[in-house]
């Protein structure tokens, strides 16, 4: 019998991405919430994701980088392209537009300019907290690269959970599976494997490990939500880490997008999430191929498929219905990736 396709709008892969994934989950969020977001991120010169979710935001801080030298004039143009943008779709009202790399105002707490996030509160910017509600980062570079000045990407992720302390707030978090991390991932995996808990678990990061430099974005499925979890824990949060996705992007690049749900506990020293990490390593994988929503081919061999429904809870129900009706009928290879 064949596969049943769940068609969304458009064909772009991150178009429904971004309305057909993370539109239904930040609706959810603000039900829970009570109020509508405050957004940090990566907006970009078209803003897509600002005008997909413009009825669930409520203040908008966009963040692009502004390059010395010769690309100055290129990166500039793009900020005129972003604010004639935000002028067009009627957003300029509740919006700024902060300029520099992400990581740089994460960790210093201001941009090139000095000026520092709207919704950030304290007398230094080096120890403001940050007051957002969603928190999006598309990094096509990856996590990062191993330098003489560290990984930071990675230091910046680290920040941002501590900077977000004591505010609910959902991270949106794409990452390239092209990065310069060397065996990172490999060592903390086998770190993991260390601490696992179950028998169980650890062979579910032996498959993971086993996955070769070609099928990265398995190894990123387990490695990243196993990190967000562990750090964000350590700030206070109750982490809560939704099924990761791959789909292809622009320029063919091989992207795997995670959400988490961060809840801010009365935790003094470190909280403990209600999602075990076992339970996030069973997180069923999914992928857009064609603008199409669809179960992964492949997913670890030791995956519990009778979670799959209350995983995709937040979906519409036809969406979610379709999802599981192909989830069942589909045979499922459970060994190395094709």
């Amino acid at each position: 019998m064949p596969q049943r396709a769940v068609s969304f709008k458009g064909s772009d892969n991150k178009v429904a991405v971004r309305r057909e994934w993370d539109l239904p989950i930040l609706t959810r969020r603000v039900g829970m919430l009570g109020h509508p977001l405050d957004y940090l991120g990566l907006p970009g010169a078209q803003i897509e994701d600002l005008r997909d979710w413009q009825d669930l935001l409520r203040f908008r801080t966009g963040i692009e980088r502004l390059r010395p030298g010769r690309l100055e004039r290129e990166d500039l143009e793009v900020h005129r392209q972003l604010l004639a943008n935000a002028a067009k779709y009627k957003l300029s009202g509740r919006f700024e537009l902060l300029r520099g790399l992400v990581e740089d105002i994460i960790l210093n707490g201001t941009d090139r300019d000095g000026t520092r996030p709207h919704r950030s509160s304290g007398p230094s910017a080096l120890g403001a907290r940050f007051i957002y509600n969603v928190v999006n980062l598309d990094f096509l570079g990856g996590m990062g690269n191993v330098a003489a000045e560290g990984v930071k990407r990675v230091a910046a992720l680290k920040k941002l959970l501590e900077r977000q302390q004591s505010t609910d707030f959902t991270l949106l978090l794409t990452l390239n599976i092209r990065d310069q991390l060397g065996e990172e991932i490999a060592v903390y995996i086998e770190d993991a494997k260390r601490r696992s808990t179950s028998m169980r678990m650890g062979e579910m990061l032996d498959w993971y490990q086993a996955q070769g430099a070609g099928h990265k974005e398995f190894r990123l499925k387990a490695v990243v939500p196993l990190f967000i979890k562990r750090f964000a824990e350590h700030y206070c949060f109750d982490c809560y880490c939704y099924p990761p996705l791959v789909y292809t992007g622009t320029g063919k690049a091989r992207m795997v997008h995670f959400v988490f749900d961060l809840t801010a506990t009365p935790a003094l020293i470190h909280a403990s999430s209600h999602q075990t990490e076992e339970d996030v390593l069973d997180l069923t994988f999914f992928e857009v191929r064609d603008g199409i929503l669809r179960v992964h081919t492949t997913q670890h061999r030791h995956c519990d498929r009778s979670q799959s429904a209350t995983q995709l809870a937040f979906l519409a129900a036809e969406v979610r219905d379709a999802l599981l009706g192909a989830y069942t009928r589909r045979h499922w290879t459970n060994e190395e990736p094709p």
